[in-house]
Formats: structure tokens, C-alpha cells, sequence
């Protein structure tokens, strides 16, 4: 057997194997004495059967795979071995196709153990902003609230104006179609629309035919459309116009735990209030694992990013299964590829190795544990809140997964609280923060799970 090795990453190897005719012989030899051993073979006893006797009752295409198992479980051994290689994971292999005195060749990507050396950290900070919120936005805050419960009117006596919802006939022929499209039964929310198609229906009256042309953005959602030209026809039916309800005491109780408009205003004063303090300690907490980080250096196998990736697909197809949705419906909602969308999968998961790496390396480094003494305290508060009846509460105290979920937040917050150990937080306006946009927090990565 040959073997050269290939470093992909800094923690991923590629190990190419050749495997001479006598490896590969061998492992047809092992598959049929393990095949030999679970098969009945009449007038024989388990796996004394011989092998043109086993080869009769056996399915070829099982012997194949058994085989082709074989190879790949002996050769990457001895490989590992030979290039003293001590994997993290299971090693990937994708074996050919295997025939009986011949040699074969093939590829293993083997991950390696995640590299964390945490810098020095001494002397980090970060700027926290704090969020104000003003009349302004509290004004705004009602007008969003006044919009989710308008209602549409249709309108006669006049064209199309900027914040109607239109229903007519819409045909998009895009270059490269055969035949022109035919006009369809269509919805079109002024505001939300192709860039261009706000203004080319501006103005236009019941009844009016418009034509005209306009260039899908090049990152269009449908792919087939990305950055063509096309010829629309719309010929509009009616105007619908939105309503918002007028904000009175009546309309306030109604839709709300409150009883007039004051005091309504204050609870979305409240509500944004809240909203952009937990905005503040996003932002702080991506910036404190981004200092850290800054002067640490962490690296992380190519294959376990796309192993964590592959599971965050995995539920989310679950996620979209429940509530009756295909991924297709997601990508168009997202306006995104499926190649653009499994680009973010890796980019996050890969940000969340990096991160989940650097907190248990600043919990190693610190001494942190959870002890069953913090669990059962912790455990004991949740269940004395919680008003249930003492079976229940007998219950819960000895249930092992209300202890594993109690000592996953304990540990979560020593995490948090370790981070700020090591970084010092300075508050102030986010006016005076040069950095500040309000982008930044949507990505911040979060504490991970134990």
C-alpha cells in the first residue's frame, strides 16, 4: 500500500491511498467469510461453508459493499499509522467500485483536533452603546402597530398611488422565453415590488393597459430571472387602499392589555426599551468573543463545519416540514440560492465551532465547573417558583433531564459572566460609537451550549 498525504486546512488532512491487488483480493476474502458466518447454507455450518458454495446464496452487490467496507477500514488504519495521525473523527472515505485482482485507489479526509491557544488577555475592552429611545421612535412604534391591523378599501375615483394593493392581469416575458407570457391573476403591494415596477404603475387607471420593461435585480431569488430583461403587461382591475384604524382608547382596548392610549404609548416605549437593551448586550457580547478571538488563535476542521452545518439543514427541513413549507418556498422568501444559502449554513456553523471552542478554552483556562450542589440549588429555586403540586415537584427534582437542562444554564451563564471577567465594558451613547449600525447585532453569536 502507498500512501501521500495532502494538508487541506490546518486541521484537515487528505490521504491518498493505493491499494495493490493482494489488499484488495484480502478484503473480498474477509467480506465473504463475514457474509459466510450470517448466512444459512444448507448441509453447512455457519461460516464453513466455501466461498463458491457462500457465493450461491449470497446477493454480489452485498459482497461488493462488504468489500469495498473492508478495504477502506484496513487501509486507513495502517495509513493513520503510517503518517502518525491521530484523527478527531471517523476519517471520510469514498471508496470505488472494487474488482477481484486488480488495485484500486482512493481518497480519506481525516479531521483533525481543533487548535486553541488562547492569547493574552490582558487589557480588553470593548464599547458597549446604549440605545435611547425617543418619542420618535415610539411614534413609529404605533404607526407599525396601526399598519398590522389596516384594512383595504377599494377606491373608483382615482389612479394608483405609492402605498396601494393592486389587483389585475400580469404577464412577465423574460428574454429567452419562446412565446410571450400569458397575463395572470396577480397581487402587486406598491413598495414591495421589482425595483422600476413602482413607477411604471404610478398613475395608472382602472381599466389602462401598461407595457413596459425592466431588469430583474441580479440577485433575484427565482435564478432562472437574475439579472434578465423582461417585457411586463399589466392591466390593472382595482385599487385597494389601506386604512389605518384611528388610535382611541376604544381601538387600544381592544387589542391590547391596556385601556387608553397613554398608557398604551408607554408599553411600546416599554417593549423598545427592552428590544434594544437586549440590542446593547448582543452587540457587547459579539464584540467581547470578537476581542477574545482577535488575539487567540483557533482553528477548526473543514469537515466538522460542514458536519454542524449539515445538521442545522437537517433541522431546519424539520422546522419547515412542521409548519407545511418546502425549502424551494424558504429560498424564495430568503432571496436566496441554494448554493448561497448552504455558503451562510457553513459560515455560521463555522463561526459557532470557533466561538463554542473559545468559551471552553476561557472556562479551562479559569477553572470553571458546575458543581451537583449549584444544579440542585438551582434546580430546587426553578421548582419552587414554578406552583406545581408537590408529586410534581417530587418529580421534577429527580428527573435527570430537568438536572442536565438546570446545569446547561448554570454553565451558560458562568460563560457569559467569564467573558466579562476578561473584557472590561465601557457604556455610552450609541450616538458616540463610530462602529455602531444597526446590522451589527443580527449575526452576534451567542453563548454556546455547554
Amino acid at each position: 500500500m502507498k500512501v501521500t498525504r495532502e494538508q487541506l486546512d490546518p486541521c484537515t488532512v487528505k490521504l491518498n491511498i493505493e491499494a495493490d491487488a493482494a489488499e484488495v483480493n484480502g478484503a473480498f476474502e474477509r467480506a465473504f467469510r463475514r457474509l459466510a458466518e450470517q448466512t444459512r447454507v444448507p448441509g453447512f455450518r455457519p461460516g464453513k461453508a466455501p466461498r463458491a458454495v457462500v457465493a450461491q446464496y449470497v446477493d454480489q452487490e452485498d459482497v461488493r459493499r462488504a468489500a469495498r467496507q473492508s478495504l477502506a477500514q484496513k487501509c486507513i488504519r495502517e495509513a493513520l499509522k503510517i503518517e502518525q495521525i491521530q484523527p478527531y473523527v471517523s476519517p471520510e472515505a469514498n471508496i470505488p467500485e472494487l474488482t477481484e485482482d486488480e488495485p484500486a485507489s482512493f481518497e480519506a479526509v481525516v479531521a483533525l483536533a481543533p487548535v486553541v491557544e488562547l492569547g493574552d488577555l490582558e487589557g480588553l475592552s470593548v464599547y458597549k452603546p446604549i440605545v435611547e429611545v425617543t418619542d420618535i421612535e415610539v411614534d413609529a412604534g404605533v404607526e407599525r402597530v396601526r399598519s398590522e391591523y389596516s384594512r383595504l378599501v377599494p377606491v373608483t375615483d382615482r389612479t394608483v398611488e405609492a402605498t396601494d394593493v393592486l389587483t389585475g392581469d400580469l404577464g412577465i416575458t423574460v428574454e429567452g422565453d419562446e412565446e410571450p407570457a400569458v397575463p395572470r391573476r396577480s397581487l402587486v403591494r406598491m413598495g414591495k415590488t421589482l425595483p422600476g415596477l413602482d413607477d411604471a404603475l404610478l398613475g395608472q387607471a382602472i381599466g389602462e393597459e401598461r407595457r413596459f420593461s425592466l431588469q430583474f435585480p441580479e440577485d433575484y431569488h427565482e435564478e432562472e430571472r437574475a439579472g434578465k430583461n423582461a417585457d411586463f403587461v399589466f392591466v390593472l382591475d382595482k385599487i385597494n387602499e389601506p386604512v389605518l384604524p384611528e388610535v382611541t382608547d376604544e381601538w387600544v382596548a381592544t387589542i391590547s392589555p391596556f385601556q387608553n392610549v397613554a398608557d398604551w404609548r408607554e408599553g411600546v416605549r416599554a417593549d423598545l426599551m427592552r428590544q434594544a437593551a437586549e440590542f446593547s448586550e448582543d452587540m457587547c457580547q459579539r464584540r467581547a468573543i470578537e476581542a477574545v478571538m482577535g488575539r487567540s488563535t483557533i482553528e477548526v476542521s473543514s469537515l466538522l463545519v460542514q458536519d454542524e452545518a449539515y445538521h442545522d439543514m437537517a433541522r431546519l427541513h424539520q422546522a419547515l416540514e412542521r409548519t407545511g413549507q418546502t425549502y424551494e418556498a424558504y429560498l424564495q422568501r430568503t432571496g436566496q440560492t441554494e448554493e448561497q444559502h448552504w455558503a451562510q449554513m457553513q459560515g455560521v456553523a463555522y463561526n459557532r465551532l470557533r466561538t463554542r471552542l473559545m468559551f471552553r478554552a476561557l472556562a479551562t483556562k479559569l477553572g470553571l465547573t458546575v458543581t451537583d450542589e449549584e444544579i440542585s440549588g438551582e434546580l430546587a429555586e426553578a421548582i419552587a417558583n414554578a406552583d406545581v403540586d408537590d408529586k410534581t415537584a417530587r418529580r421534577l427534582s429527580k428527573s435527570q433531564e430537568q438536572r442536565r437542562r438546570v446545569g446547561d444554564a448554570v454553565a451558560q451563564r458562568k460563560l457569559h459572566e467569564a467573558l466579562f471577567r476578561v473584557v472590561t465594558v465601557t457604556e455610552g451613547p450609541a450616538s458616540e460609537d463610530p462602529t455602531y449600525n444597526a446590522i451589527e447585532a443580527a449575526d452576534a453569536p451567542a453563548a454556546p451550549e455547554a
